[in-house]
């Protein structure tokens, strides 16, 4: 138990987990538990109302009948669909920063600068003003937004100018932004300080504290759903405002610069193709980019030249991939988006793989030229089925092939004969019985219930990930069947292998022909082209997922002789001698090897001249010993 302690103690330590939330908790003024277990909106409100009081307003919180009746949200953000390509060119990444708290700071967009919508009955009707009867308390505020100036939003929604009255959400995103940015030029203008290193991480937590509240704020304006005090129409008018500076930002691109094309947009970033431009000629582009459009629109809406792709594949919306340069001298790097490479749901190996495949794609030269698309095809060929050499020969660490899923337990429709237990199954249900009554759980769900069944304390938090590999269990058996706990095979006393074939075409060839269709290679073709598939081991230890399926639902084992009593049970019968794929009866070749007999007496005649220059090595190096 001292152990445990001092290692948890030790990774709190090392992982700054616990600076982080005392930071957090210091500068939004909370205690640690609601930093724990409170969401944003709690944080956001914990703000919002001290600045409400400080301005003698107060919040009100919607019903669940007067949040029924609200309409809801209509506008949705600028998003292109790009065209799946590699594009050779440089690739610039604009990004407007902080979008939509600044498109807030910008426009006054707040709950107590909004007048209403022109085209619907909510709100105040501004033309009433000049008949002096509104019948309102606020009659004078009114009379002198109409006079001191107000602005309509994209979609009609009225909001009044700064002049008037400053936003409450306004200026907490301005006093935010504002510490943010003091924050950074404080870390920036003290590096040479001796205490450096221990004060950056306080403020870098700090920072990144007020990061979160600023970004969500738009969420919890918006919130339609599970929000407190949500307004579609403020959050609509924000979306739009958005929408109509990504547009205008786009246009003034296309007019006004050359041989450039806006390929892909999304929310508040463009992705700007400079054809026939150097790298040196786009990022002076970028940088012109980055002053000329912020100068269109209000203070603090900023356009940033953020880095630069060069060369970069785009697969579709939100799922691209690029040789990332952040500045002219800095060593580039892959970086991606939305693909396999970044994901946290896949093994290492498959994002080590997806890494290492689109290096080679990066750093080979232009496919325009005929010559040197051949030459790059060949390059990846060679490196693909050199990889599936690898997963077949077992090459690959175990570690790297472990998998990791989220677990819903109580979420899952499970069958059961008798009155179930919170988790939706019996306690005394043994594991095979469940799991043939249910075949249709997710493979992380089936290590879950094993693991209660050996622990009823070791039961998975609700969305956990769990571990899980797949290994070769009998011919026609599910996967539910194949899976593994890592844990478990660490004390697994027989054989197992994995089941590399299974790894190889449900991971690696769809996540390499993602990317590899893109520029006209096809992977999966190359997998079934190796005429020299590398042998395995031809026996199989029983798995321990077998199990006596004839007492659960009818269902039956192959019949004759239990295997397991004889030493061929633990070898299996009917996998083809050449191509090790699963043969239909006992046949010792299959009936696709049998299509090409010359074939096989020439890799028959390869194996004997093979075994004999090793036992004519084998007899001379024991004959020189003597």
């Amino acid at each position: 138990m001292r152990k445990k302690v001092f290692y948890s103690i030790h990774i709190l330590y090392h992982t700054h987990i616990l600076n982080r939330l005392i930071e957090s908790c210091t500068i939004q003024g909370i205690d640690l538990t609601d930093e724990l277990t409170r969401g944003s909106q709690y944080k956001i409100e914990n703000i919002l109302l001290r600045i409400n009081n400080s301005k003698d307003f107060s919040s009100i919180f919607v019903s669940k009948l007067q949040l029924a009746h609200q309409p809801s949200a209509a506008s949705i953000p600028l998003v292109m669909e790009p065209y799946s390509n590699l594009y050779n060119d440089p690739l610039v990444v604009m990004d407007f920063q902080s979008l939509y708290p600044s498109v807030m700071i910008a426009y006054n967009i707040c709950f107590s600068t909004c007048l209403g919508n022109l085209n619907k009955k909510t709100g105040v009707w501004i033309e009433r003003v000049l008949n002096g009867s509104l019948g309102c308390t606020k009659e004078r505020e009114i009379e002198a937004a109409y006079k001191g100036g107000f602005h309509v939003s994209p979609t009609g929604t009225v909001f009044v100018n700064k002049n008037v009255r400053e936003g409450i959400i306004v200026k907490m995103v301005s006093e935010i932004l504002r510490i943010r940015i003091l924050i950074k030029n404080v870390l920036k203008n003290n590096r040479n300080h001796p205490l450096y290193d221990h004060y950056k991480s306080i403020l870098d937590f700090n920072q990144l504290a007020l990061k979160g509240i600023v970004n969500t704020t738009y969420g919890y304006i918006n919130a339609g759903f599970s929000g407190r005090m949500p307004n579609a129409q403020i959050g609509d008018s924000i979306v739009e405002y958005g929408r109509v500076i990504l547009t205008k930002s786009i246009n003034y691109v296309l007019n006004h610069f050359n041989d450039v094309e806006v390929v892909y947009a999304d929310t508040d970033s463009m992705f700007i193709q400079c054809k026939g431009y150097s790298r040196h000629d786009a990022f002076a582009l970028g940088r012109q980019l980055e002053d000329e459009i912020s100068a269109l629109f209000p203070v603090p809406i900023t356009l940033k030249f953020e880095k630069l792709y060069h060369p970069c594949v785009m697969v579709t919306k939100k799922r691209y991939t690029g040789y990332c340069y952040t500045s002219e001298d800095a060593a580039p790097f892959v970086e991606g988006k939305g693909i396999e490479m970044i994901r946290t749901d896949q093994c290492e190996y498959i994002r080590q793989l997806s890494e290492d495949f689109l290096t080679r794609v990066f750093t080979s030269s232009s496919l325009s030229q005929v010559q040197t698309y051949e030459s790059f095809c060949i390059d990846i060929f060679r490196f693909v089925q050199n990889e599936f050499r690898k997963i077949l020969t077992s090459q690959i660490p175990i570690p790297d092939f472990i998998l990791w899923r989220e677990v819903k337990l109580g979420s899952y429709k499970m069958k059961s004969s008798n009155a179930t237990d919170q988790d939706g199954f019996e306690g005394d249900l043994d594991f095979h019985r469940i799991i043939a009554l249910n075949p249709s759980l997710p493979p992380a769900a089936v290590i879950s219930i094993k693991r209660i069944l050996n622990d009823e304390r070791d039961v998975p938090l609700y969305k956990e990930k769990v571990p899980y590999l797949v290994i070769y269990g009998e011919p026609g058996s599910r996967l539910n069947d194949q899976v593994i706990s890592p844990y478990e095979l660490l004390r697994e006393e027989n054989g197992v292998r994995l089941n590399n074939d299974y790894y190889i075409r449900k991971h690696v060839i769809p996540v390499l022909n993602r990317l590899s269709t893109i520029f006209g290679i096809d992977v999966e073709k190359w997998y079934h082209s190796m005429t020299e598939v590398p042998s395995t081991p031809s026996f199989i230890i029983p798995s321990k997922f077998k199990n006596q399926l004839s007492s659960v639902g009818g269902l039956s084992t192959r019949s004759g002789v239990d295997k397991e009593q004889r030493i061929d049970g633990f070898y299996t019968s009917n996998l083809c001698f050449f191509c090790r794929k699963v043969s239909s009866g006992d046949e010792i070749v299959c009936s696709n090897c049998r299509k090409h007999p010359q074939d096989l007496l020439i890799r028959i005649a390869m194996w004997i001249q093979d075994v004999e220059q090793r036992i004519e090595v084998l007899g001379c190096f024991f004959a020189s010993n003597k």
